[in-house]
């Protein structure tokens, strides 16, 4: 079944920058398959060395989080949209984050509206 699939912004480079791509399979596996023939790398990226697509990767198909459906024997239809999400993860634990201390707190709640008036 022909589909497309939107490339995340992080693996663009090996798809010659193109956001967006058609694909051939009948299951989130075989578009995979399909996806590291046309576009070779990109598997790796999606997919731990078992071949099970990576925690942190969210796949979608029609606007539907496969984990929720059949994984990645997820059935495709003709025109499927399917996405690829990485999870974003970062910042810093509280206790690497600067306090704010003393008058510069107050003041900073003051500007922010969220103090009383003085």
């Amino acid at each position: 079944m022909a589909a497309k699939v939107r490339i995340p912004a992080p693996l663009r480079k090996l798809t010659k920058e193109q956001p967006v791509v058609d694909v051939q399979g009948k299951t989130v596996d075989e578009v995979l398959a399909d996806l590291e023939k046309n576009y070779p790398g990109i598997k790796e990226r999606i997919c731990d060395e078992n071949g099970q697509i990576r925690r942190f990767i969210n796949v979608f198909v029609n606007g539907e989080d496969i984990r929720f459906k059949e994984g990645a024997k997820t059935a495709i239809a003709e025109g499927a949209e399917i996405s690829i999400i990485p999870a974003i993860a970062g910042g810093s634990p509280a206790s690497r984050r600067p306090q704010l201390q003393g008058p510069s707190r107050k003041n900073r709640s003051r500007r922010l509206g969220l103090g009383p008036r003085a």
